[in-house]
Order: structure tokens, then C-alpha cells, then sequence
């Protein structure tokens, strides 16, 4: 073939075309010099986390943003990882009343990462794509709600990036504050001797959360509770309050089972127009099953409220849904809208005033 078509290219072709060329050459790069974790690196990552570094705040178990940093630089290299701000979007920018009664900034942040980790020699080991949310608490000036709301769903994102490494970076906590290792061993160990023999599943502590937090939310009342050792949790199960999860890996019954028994679609919710909570809680149910209704809905079609309680807690850093004022729960409908709207289940319109999703 004449390779006089190229002349026939415009410049807008060409550049679309160079940039694939140029891609695809990193990704062969990267697959033919791809590098591998240190003895050392995988040493230091089959370790349960150090208790020192755990911290509790509104009872719940985590690791700091900064400690997770400090991680990074301490295992990998100040120069081996890299995080990418694929996207920072505003998801809500509006008002609400603070403890006085007075309006303050309520502004949500949605921030979409990818951690990207690298041997000593530059070449290429791993990538991990999360998201976080951050939102602003009562400050009273627009600079500053903005700037903290942003600046926490970045952080919370690295931190979910980070949790694919395992133990060391928090991964054991989303059992109710488990520190025993979850991972203890890997066939891809390097030092082959060190998987444990038969099972790599062998000496895993009984797992009593479905993982939706950092620590310690109940997930048959949504209640906040302290994060507790194995040994505690380990008793509960032997009490029989753990359930059995099915593949979904967030919910009590199999998605199979909830599919078979339910209607595949769900109608979006109207927006309440009143000040009556109870309303606005009803609704913020109903945006839940509207939004996810693997996770959100029962079998009876009804909304799985300790489902929805427990990922309310989870976003707004506390607290019970309970309690929550009509103002949290725009907020937290903007955050399950959100999801919805990246799962292609909902578009802009019917949403709470002062609330984008």
C-alpha cells in the first residue's frame, strides 16, 4: 500500500493517530520491562499493620492520609509512585445551617485516582484506580469549605488506591478493626517458601464485616461501634451474628437470588417538597434502591436499610442516619445519585435544589 494516504490525513487525523502510536508503544514498553516487588517489598507487605500507625476517630479504626504517604515513601521510594487526579468534580454546591442556625457552605467533592507504583528501576509494577468523597463541615466561607472538601476526597481516594496493597496500608481494618493479617501469604512471593502450605487462606481470621468501612459499623443497625480484636470478632461469628455473603460482597443474599426475584428496573424517586424529615428520609431510601438496587433492595422489593445506614456512616465520616437532618440527607443522596449517574441509570434534573449529581 502507498503510503500516500498520510498526505491526505488533516492535522486533527494525525495527532489522533501519532497519540495512539505513541500509547501503544508505552504499553509494549511496559509489558516487555515490566517490573516486580522486592524479597524486602513483600516481606514488609505480608506483615499485619502496626498498631501505632491505626488510629480511632468517631470510633471507627483507620490510617491517616499522611501515614499512608509516609507508607508509600518508607516501602517503595520517595521516586517509585506516583498518584493521578484522573478527575476532581464538584457534586454539590450549595447551603445548609450550621449548629447556631446560621447557612454555611455545603459543597461535595468527587475525586477519581489512580496510584500507580514503580520498581527502583523506573519500570512499571502496578496500577490502582478508587474514588473518594470529600465534604465540607460548617466553615463559614466558600474558600474554605471548597478547599477542605476537595482536598479530603483527594486524600480519601489515595487511601483507597493504597488499601489494594494490602495490610499495610489499612486493608485488615475493614473487618471491624481486624489487625491480623488478612493477607498472609501470596504465590506471587518472590520467596516462594513463605506461602503458607496447602491454602494461602489458611490462619485467616473470620471475617464479620462486608467491608464498607475502615472500622466498626454494624451492619444490622447502621450504628457506629468500637473496632474490636480477632478474638472478639471471632466470637460473634460463633454466635451466629455474621451473615453469609453472597457474590456481590455487599449485601446479605447473592446479586443471582436478588435478580431472579426482583423487577430490573426501578423508578427514580420525586424529590420531597416539604421540611418534613421523615419525608426526606423515605426519599433518600428510595434513591438508594433507585441507585443501586443489588445493594439497597431486599427481596420484598423494600429498601435494606442497615445496607443504606451503614454507607451513610461510611460517607459522612459518622454518625447514624437516624439523626440525620434534611441537609445530610441531600447531601448524601448527591453522593448515591453520583453513583447512579457514572452507572448510566440516571441523568441531571430530579434532584434536590442546591444538589448536582
Amino acid at each position: 500500500m502507498s503510503a500516500d494516504w498520510v498526505d491526505t490525513l488533516t492535522p486533527e487525523m494525525f495527532a489522533k493517530f501519532t497519540e495512539l502510536y505513541r500509547v501503544s508503544q508505552m504499553w509494549k514498553a511496559e509489558e516487555t520491562a515490566r517490573g516486580r516487588f522486592t524479597e524486602e517489598q513483600y516481606d514488609q507487605l505480608l506483615r499485619p499493620i502496626d498498631p501505632k500507625r491505626v488510629l480511632v476517630a468517631n470510633r471507627q479504626s483507620h490510617v491517616s492520609q499522611q501515614d499512608v504517604r509516609a507508607h508509600l515513601n518508607r516501602i517503595f521510594g520517595f521516586e517509585a509512585w506516583d498518584k493521578e487526579i484522573r478527575e476532581l468534580r464538584l457534586v454539590r454546591d450549595g447551603v445548609k445551617k450550621n449548629n447556631d442556625g446560621k447557612e454555611v457552605p455545603a459543597v461535595t467533592y468527587l475525586c477519581v485516582m489512580r496510584l500507580t507504583i514503580r520498581d527502583s528501576q523506573g519500570r512499571f509494577v502496578k496500577f490502582s484506580d478508587d474514588v473518594g468523597t470529600g465534604t465540607s463541615p460548617n466553615l463559614p466561607d466558600y474558600g474554605g469549605a471548597h478547599d477542605f472538601a476537595s482536598k479530603n476526597a483527594v486524600s480519601y481516594a489515595l487511601k483507597r488506591c493504597a488499601i489494594d496493597l494490602g495490610d499495610q496500608f489499612g486493608l485488615s481494618l475493614y473487618n471491624k478493626g481486624q489487625l491480623e493479617a488478612l493477607v498472609r501469604g501470596s504465590f506471587g512471593d518472590p520467596r516462594r517458601q513463605q506461602v503458607p502450605s496447602g491454602d494461602v487462606q489458611d490462619g485467616v481470621p473470620q471475617q464479620v464485616s462486608m467491608g464498607d468501612t475502615e472500622g466498626g459499623v454494624d451492619t444490622e443497625t447502621g450504628e457506629i461501634a468500637p473496632a474490636p480484636q480477632a478474638r472478639v470478632q471471632q466470637d460473634r461469628a460463633a454466635e451466629g451474628r455474621t451473615r453469609q455473603i453472597g457474590q456481590n460482597g455487599n449485601g446479605t443474599r447473592p446479586v443471582q437470588r436478588a435478580q431472579q426475584s426482583q423487577p430490573a428496573t426501578v423508578a427514580e424517586p420525586e424529590v420531597p417538597n416539604g421540611t418534613n424529615v421523615n419525608e426526606w428520609k423515605n426519599y433518600l431510601l428510595a434513591v438508594a434502591v433507585y441507585s443501586d438496587p443489588a445493594r439497597y433492595r431486599k427481596d420484598d422489593g423494600k429498601a435494606n436499610v442497615p445496607n443504606v445506614a451503614t454507607e451513610y456512616t461510611r460517607f459522612m465520616r459518622g454518625g447514624a442516619l437516624k439523626d440525620a437532618t434534611i441537609e445530610d440527607i441531600k447531601v448524601f443522596a448527591a453522593h448515591l445519585l453520583t453513583g447512579a449517574v457514572m452507572a448510566g441509570r440516571h441523568t441531571v434534573g430530579n434532584t434536590p435544589a442546591g444538589v448536582a449529581a
